[in-house]
């Protein structure tokens, strides 16, 4: 169940019938944690500090099949390699209400400054359309598509990229 909930294309690959959360794709979205079938829920959703990744969050998961159940087991997976947290901005996820978006885009249009609007083509691509118009990044989202809003506001440049998923909508922040 959670690797067909998961927003993210691959962050949960399924190998020899076990789910296991792919770290290095993981935005800590929390999802899988609620959707897990396992009796005793098999996601933690651990700070990615304690992964030596950042100082967001970040689910790591290893379930086995123990007959019509599933269980958690000890162990989770290990990264190829460990990046250096200071490295790294420090990133915040939300998963957004429906009034939690409309609250969101009424800050922006109050306190963001210098804001430029990119639409999304997929996970990795974005379109040639570019603008401001926060109307339009609304309707986009409301229809299914994501995007990504570049604003100035509490003394800070700011990239937010919002996407619809099944629950409301997957926000990432981070500074640019």
């Amino acid at each position: 169940v959670c690797y067909e909930r998961c927003p993210v294309e691959g962050a949960i690959p399924v190998e020899a019938g076990l789910p296991t959360v792919d770290p290095s794709a993981c935005t800590g979205c929390g999802i899988c944690h609620y959707v897990c079938p396992a009796p005793e829920n098999a996601v933690a959703i651990l700070p990615r500090r304690e992964r030596g990744v950042g100082k967001g969050t970040a689910a790591m998961a290893t379930v086995e099949p123990t007959g019509p159940d599933v269980r958690a087991t000890e162990e989770a997976p290990e990264a190829d390699e460990t990046p250096d947290p200071d490295a790294l901005p420090e990133v915040f996820t939300a998963l957004l209400t429906a009034d939690q978006l409309q609250d969101l885009f009424r800050d922006l249009r109050i306190q963001a400054r210098n804001v430029e609007v990119q639409f999304k083509d997929g996970a990795t691509a974005y379109s040639s359309d570019r603008g401001s118009d926060l109307d339009a990044a609304e309707e986009t989202l409301a229809a299914g598509g994501s995007v990504q809003i570049r604003y100035d506001a509490a003394g800070g440049h700011w990239c937010d990229t919002l996407r619809p998923v099944k629950t409301g909508t997957f926000l990432v922040r981070a500074p640019l």
